[in-house]
């Protein structure tokens, strides 16, 4: 990632490959290697069910706040792809902020719309 940000963001570049580089090493620990008699085979290690993750995902809530948080982050994205146009065009870096803004918002939103879909069913 440094190599491809410049010499300009060095530091940039080293911190994003340094995050995706830490992201990868949290999903290999959720692997185990077993020895079976075909060979090694890798498993996804056991989490335990009392994680604050676990305790976080069996809070009851009102299913209307999905709504309130989709509609919210699609306003987020309209905000943000609606800015576009009113952007100097020489600031580039600012652009593409609000082309993530607004993909962040709308697949955010999707994400949300999806999963209250889900649980209502």
């Amino acid at each position: 990632m440094s190599a491809l940000s410049g010499p300009g963001n060095f530091v940039a570049g080293v911190a994003i490959g340094g995050l995706f580089g830490a992201i990868l090493a949290g999903l290999r620990r959720g692997f185990v290697a077993v020895q079976t008699s075909d060979g090694l085979e890798r498993r996804q290690r056991p989490t335990p069910d009392d994680t604050l993750w676990a305790r976080l995902a069996d809070v009851e809530y009102d299913p209307r706040y999905d709504r309130v948080l989709t509609v919210g982050l699609f306003g987020i994205a309209v905000v943000a792809f609606g800015a576009i146009p009113f952007v100097d065009p020489q600031n580039d870096s600012l652009t593409i902020r609000l082309v993530i803004v607004g993909f962040f918002g709308l697949v955010s939103g999707l994400v949300s719309l999806g999963a209250s879909d889900a649980t209502d069913r």
